[in-house]
């Protein structure tokens, strides 16, 4: 049996990513400190930092601690509320189905009940 592996360049990553959040129901991009961001309503849930080779998304405290125990994930410099934010290193992480659920598990964090809605629609699950 012969396994292909496609093997992703972090520009790449960053591209589908920034394509795939452009996607999701009433999301604005906007720019905050010199960064690309994504916002529903008027809440920002995703950051790209390309300086940095990282994207940044909000998630729980519950899963902000799993997933700062492996590799590829960091603690970001800033607070935004006291809502914990994780920051994905795209050098070392490029699963892109994994970033996609947690832009997603970030919007929803933020999103108000339509456009929770439009993205079940959109995204069933």
């Amino acid at each position: 049996m012969l396994l292909l592996l496609y093997l992703y360049r972090v520009e790449d990553v960053f591209n589908e990513i920034d394509d795939f959040a452009q996607r999701l129901p009433l999301a604005k991009e906007s720019t905050q400190l010199g960064k690309k961001t994504y916002e529903v309503g008027k809440k920002v849930f995703f950051l790209i930092n390309r300086e940095k080779t990282a994207v940044l998304v909000r998630v729980t405290p519950k899963k902000e601690a799993i997933y700062l125990a492996k590799t590829g994930f960091f603690k970001p410099d800033f607070k935004d509320n006291g809502s914990a934010w994780l920051g994905i290193d795209l050098s070392i992480r490029k699963d892109l189905r994994l970033l996609k659920e947690l832009v997603i598990d970030s919007f929803h964090s933020v999103a108000n009940k339509k456009a929770r809605e439009k993205l079940y629609t959109q995204y069933p699950i």
